[in-house]
């Protein structure tokens, strides 16, 4: 008995059965069409008598020859009635919107094409992705449209292709998009601008028990599970998303969590305050420089910053104040100044670091006194040259006369105002070294009055006055 061969793998088959039962288990495809796309011939499946298409019998029979309505009836009785039927029965026209590529077959649909792919193109082993990225991507198709991002986007179906952005939030800075959103709010609810909190707010309640759910804690513990070079990499880009802004949008930004902050707790300043309590809980401090081991840290970090580095930021914060306050400095601002002075003030006195109003006129008198000795010193140990690269705070090079015994514990400790403006007590620094040197001395009182020897008569007789 001569076998039966597989018209996709070739695979032989004693009968008819166990062919059947490859071609379903196999290659998962009905019998019908396996049989319409390999061993159907032509007019085949059309009624010798009404031409009406007939039914399928299976492989074995193949579609049948005449209906059963049709045996023993009068041909042109059935042909009548058959174009009855036509004309009130329109046959549908079959529309081949694709055509695989790689043997031109006519397709119906993309699923079509899929089901093509994969079992009449086996050997190939190409997915539909690839399909498309092979015959169809048109050049640049999968980089997002903002402009300014490069990044890739997502493969959707042979009918869309790839997403046109990246991410939701590109596509709704996207010109179009956003003027199309607008367009359809205006024409919904009268505001360009809308946004249906109270709809969202019912939503999060019903779905999970409260309206102001964001799922944190699976962000936290996605955040959790990265790995250091990943979180790295999230923070450069976060970095460099933030350093492309410019001040329009930082403003507009900035005026939306406001309002944001308002509506929802009541306080535009509820973020700042939250994170003191946030502090609190966490570490049992009020602030975070009180946390253990925070102020090392931080102070690693300004030491390791370079003289360009500092620079640029006292720049970058200059430019951002002109253009926000119209001042170089915050600080320039009268109220906000008195404002932190006090609260510095009080903290300060608080920590024992910082003299109190009954003790300032004196300390006052005392600076005047030191000034007037350091001004004549500096005359005398720097020349012109020296004194042509000091300069202010934020200026790249730029060096500063430090006190090295500081004016404020010579205060304390009763000096007389020329020992600590004497010229060996003086030398140039860096500023940002003076910056962070602030009230500290670099020697004690037994080395400076070493360095001050031809004034120790003074000191000892200020002294005896004590």
């Amino acid at each position: 008995m001569e076998k039966i061969k597989c018209k996709i793998c070739n695979k032989e088959f004693q009968n008819i059965i166990g062919l059947r039962a490859h071609i379903w288990q196999t290659h998962k495809i009905p019998i019908k069409e396996y049989y319409d796309s390999y061993m159907r011939v032509e007019n085949e499946g059309i009624c010798n008598v009404c031409g009406i298409e007939t039914t399928f019998g299976g492989l074995s029979f193949g579609y049948r020859q005449t209906h059963s309505k049709c045996n023993g009836k009068d041909p042109d009785q059935i042909k009548k009635r058959v174009e009855t039927y036509h004309l009130n029965h329109p046959k549908k026209i079959e529309i081949y919107n694709f055509k695989c590529q790689i043997c031109n077959k006519p397709l119906k649909n993309s699923r079509s094409l899929s089901m093509h792919l994969k079992y009449n193109h086996p050997n190939i082993n190409i997915t539909t992705k690839d399909y498309y990225d092979t015959f169809i991507k048109k050049e640049g198709e999968n980089i997002c449209k903002l402009e300014g991002c490069d990044n890739l986007t997502s493969y959707q179906s042979f009918e869309n292709g790839y997403l046109k952005h990246c991410c939701n939030s590109h596509a709704q800075k996207n010109p179009e998009i956003r003027k199309k959103l607008e367009d359809t709010k205006e024409e919904k609810y009268g505001d360009r601008n809308f946004t249906n909190r109270n709809k969202a707010k019912q939503t999060l309640k019903e779905k999970y028990g409260d309206e102001f759910y964001n799922n944190r804690p699976k962000c936290s513990e996605s955040l959790i599970n990265r790995s250091d070079e990943q979180k790295e990499d999230w923070k450069s880009k976060v970095r460099i998303k933030w350093n492309d802004k410019n001040e329009e949008e930082l403003e507009d930004i900035n005026s939306k969590r406001k309002i944001t902050l308002k509506e929802k707790y009541g306080d535009e300043n509820y973020q700042a305050k939250a994170s003191f309590k946030a502090i609190k809980l966490k570490y049992g401090v009020d602030n975070s420089s009180q946390i253990p081991g925070h102020t090392k840290k931080v102070k690693e970090t300004w030491n390791n910053k370079t003289d360009e580095e500092m620079f640029e930021r006292s720049e970058k914060t200059r430019k951002t104040m002109m253009n926000r306050y119209g001042v170089e400095h915050i600080m320039y601002i009268e109220e906000i100044k008195q404002k932190v002075l006090q609260k510095v003030r009080q903290t300060l006195i608080r920590l024992g670091k910082w003299l109190g109003d009954d003790q300032i006129p004196l300390f006052q008198v005392y600076q005047r006194k030191v000034s007037h000795f350091t001004n004549k010193s500096i005359k005398k140990k720097f020349t012109s040259e020296d004194l042509s690269k000091t300069g202010r705070s934020g200026v790249v090079g730029a060096l500063q006369i430090d006190h090295i015994f500081s004016v404020k514990e010579g205060f304390l400790n009763n000096i007389l105002p020329q020992i600590i403006g004497h010229e060996n007590n003086l030398r140039l620094i860096p500023w940002y070294e003076n910056d962070k040197k602030k009230s500290k001395c670099d020697i004690t009182l037994d080395q400076l009055f070493e360095l001050t020897n031809d004034l120790l008569n003074l000191e000892d007789e200020a002294k005896g006055k004590g």
